[in-house]
């Protein structure tokens, strides 16, 4: 089946989750909180370079690490 590789997120999306933002500590924490207490699944995933804004490139290259991706979906049954 060949083909061009899928991307991770064209990956999460094919497994149902829908990619909401990107941001760092503390706001991450209460997002997933949030997100959770709404019945929801969440799964993070590390920004890349190609996510952040143009003007802040170098201030996410410089904390990269600090930053993630949201992902959600409604909670499976069973």
């Amino acid at each position: 089946m060949g083909g061009k590789p899928k991307s991770r997120d064209g990956q999460l999306r094919g497994e149902g989750w829908l990619r909401q933002f990107s941001i760092e500590e503390p706001r991450l924490s209460e997002f997933v909180n949030l997100y959770k207490s709404l019945g929801m699944e969440v799964h993070l995933e590390p920004m890349t370079p190609s996510e952040s804004p143009e003007e802040c490139q170098a201030c996410f290259l410089s904390q990269c690490d600090k930053y993630k991706t949201i992902y959600t979906r409604p909670k499976r049954q069973g």
